[in-house]
């Protein structure tokens, strides 16, 4: 259902890592909310020694990992953050598709090769979304 004018929708996002490669270290997943988003702080992290920041000044996503070893999804369970984001349009934005979520950045060491990886993921919009129901703990 497209979210309605002056009333909140709820959005949950889903952030897999799987690693069919080396090794990698220092993982950071970086993306932003537009203002009028607003972070829920609703969240749940696998693994649990991950973190999550948000930084309500710039809107900005943070979701920290120190490792992620190979294997990660395939002989060993995926990595992922899932969390929150709420959205009330306003009448300017009646019938248009709402960028829930920027472009989303992920950044790495590969531990074997000792290169940087990057790479990034498009936009999220009200109009790109699954209508799979989800729930996040606190």
């Amino acid at each position: 259902t497209p979210p309605k004018v002056g009333q909140k929708t709820t959005y949950t996002v889903h952030w897999k890592i799987i690693n069919q490669g080396n090794d990698l270290s220092d993982i950071r997943v970086v993306s932003f909310i537009l203002p009028g988003t607003s972070w829920e702080n609703k969240f749940k992290l696998a693994p649990s020694q991950s973190e999550i920041k948000y930084d309500p000044s710039l809107g900005r996503v943070t979701w920290l990992i120190p490792t992620v070893p190979a294997g990660t999804g395939v002989i060993s369970p995926v990595f992922e953050a899932v969390f929150q984001v709420g959205i009330t349009p306003s009448v300017n934005l009646a019938g248009q598709a709402i960028e829930i979520l920027k472009e989303t950045a992920f950044e790495a060491v590969d531990n074997f090769t000792k290169e940087d990886i990057m790479f990034t993921r498009s936009k999220i919009t009200t109009s790109t979304v699954s209508d799979s129901p989800g729930t996040v703990q606190p």
